[in-house]
């Protein structure tokens, strides 16, 4: 098991000093190696076999993000936390994830960050199982499981399709999103290729995942 926690930040500009608390914070209390990975560093892990998508170039910040933890979980496997307040030692629950049947383990998802594509027909039944999944704020992942593999599937589709209209509409704010007021015809919903697609592969293996992580602090600000 790779007993490692990666932490991306995709922007250019530097970490406020609220994530930059956040980072030490979980520096601090974390017990396992951790990768902070910025714009720069982030291409040193690009698989040669593997290579990021064509789009990703294109993508907003925010979507590069996702994209790298969908990349990073399923390639690498480890662990992902945003940067928020996190103050638990990881070791247990890697420890727990390897001695178990599980694939992932995270903690329970707020039903009000529940997402799904709005032409998904099994949406409405994954709304009433949202207590049955995780949210993607962090998790460990063993690696290269029919979980991970479905959601970076899933991800590289979306980007497959449009391709051409990110090409010709790309990010043009590190939040941009689809109707988003900057106007830029930035095609991608605002979770589509990352909770969307997370929590839909969660739903399909829902008996492999676990709800057993703490939870970061997700109503804290941190920008």
């Amino acid at each position: 098991m790779n007993k490692t926690i990666y932490v991306f930040w995709t922007e250019a500009n530097e970490l406020t000093p609220r994530r930059k608390n956040n980072l030490q914070i979980l520096k601090d209390n974390c017990g396992v190696e951790l990768k902070f990975l910025d714009h720069n560093t982030i291409q040193d892990y690009e698989l040669s076999e593997h290579k990021f998508h064509k789009a990703y170039k294109y993508l907003s910040a925010t979507a590069k993000s996702d994209y790298c933890r969908s990349y990073f979980m399923n390639f690498y496997g480890g662990a992902y936390c945003d940067i928020k307040r996190a103050e638990w030692d990881w070791n247990p629950y890697f420890d727990q994830l390897t001695n178990s049947d599980h694939w992932i383990i995270g903690y329970p998802l707020p039903q009000k960050n529940f997402h799904a594509d709005p032409q998904d027909p099994d949406g409405d039944t994954m709304l009433e199982s949202w207590h049955q999944l995780i949210g993607a704020g962090a998790m460990i992942c063993k690696l290269k499981t029919p979980l991970t593999e479905y959601w970076f599937k899933s991800m590289t589709d979306i980007l497959d399709r449009k391709h051409d209209q990110l090409k010709n509409n790309p990010a043009v704010h590190v939040r941009d999103r689809l109707e988003w007021v900057t106007n830029s015809g930035y095609p991608l919903r605002w979770a589509e290729i990352g909770p969307e697609t997370f929590f839909k592969s969660c739903y399909l293996h829902k008996q492999y995942v676990s709800q057993q992580l703490p939870s970061p602090a997700l109503d804290e600000k941190y920008r």
